[in-house]
Order: C-alpha cells, then sequence, then structure tokens
C-alpha cells in the first residue's frame, strides 16, 4: 500500500511539473524572439549586399566603421538598444532622414581623419537598415505624405 501512494503521489508530481512546464513553453512560444544584432555577421551582409563600385574603394573595416556610426545615429535617434539587456522605447514611430544619416556619418569619419564619398556613405546606410529590417529589428521604410 505505500509503494501504491507513492507511485501515485509521484504521478501526481510529475503531472504538475509536467503541466508547468508545458504553459510556460506555450507562453514562450506566443511571444517573438528579440532581434539580435551581431556586428561581424551584419557587417558580412551588408557587405555583400554593396555594388561592386562601393566594395571596390570601402574596406571591410570602412563598412564596419560607417554600420557602427549609423547604429550610434539610430541609438541617440529612435531608441535602439545599446546592449541585448536594453529595452529600447518601442511605443513610438521614428523617421530617419536618410540625410542627416549621411551628414553625422560624413562628420563621424572627418573625426576620425577618414574620407568617403557621401553615395558610398548613403549605400551602406541604406543596406544596414535593410539589414536591420531583415532580422526585424526596426520596422518597415515609412511612407512618404
Amino acid at each position: 500500500m505505500v509503494i501504491v501512494a507513492a507511485v501515485v503521489t509521484l504521478l501526481i508530481v510529475f503531472a504538475i511539473a509536467a503541466a508547468a512546464v508545458g504553459r510556460e513553453a506555450q507562453m514562450l512560444d506566443a511571444v517573438p524572439a528579440r532581434p539580435v544584432f551581431d556586428p561581424d555577421e551584419a557587417t558580412t551582409w551588408i557587405a555583400e549586399q554593396l555594388p561592386t563600385q562601393v566594395t571596390a574603394s570601402l574596406s571591410y573595416d570602412d563598412v564596419h566603421r560607417i554600420v557602427d556610426w549609423t547604429l550610434t545615429l539610430l541609438r541617440k535617434s529612435a531608441g535602439v538598444a545599446a546592449t541585448s539587456g536594453d529595452v529600447p522605447d518601442a511605443g513610438r514611430a521614428v523617421v530617419i532622414d536618410e540625410d542627416q544619416a549621411v551628414d553625422f556619418v560624413s562628420g563621424e569619419a572627418l573625426s576620425a581623419h577618414l574620407s568617403f564619398q557621401r553615395d558610398e556613405i548613403r549605400t551602406v546606410i541604406a543596406a544596414t537598415l535593410a539589414y536591420l529590417e531583415v532580422i526585424g529589428a526596426v520596422g518597415p521604410e515609412a511612407e512618404t505624405q
């Protein structure tokens, strides 16, 4: 009789644990995964998207710098999380002005004693925003009115 009671108790404990684990798994499944930005993966993807005339003049390190400066601008103006632990303010829409972004990156490049063509910067910024959209970190391009 004691063995039967122990087995029944174990089955009840197992059923409760299985139900709790199943409920948590179902709740986690309903929440979309947070996008993760890997700088090296992003730079590789972005560099692969660039036209040959841009990749002929920009090194991988140049692309990485422009991507980093673009993210700095996004962090300043759009509430993009700086680290994986940060939670940005996702409640407001922010439109990034392309000319402002090119000006910002150009200024950062000049501060670093580097010189890039504005069209090259614009192309890398566009590819960076496309990458962020692909991984789900930003929304699509806003419609102009």
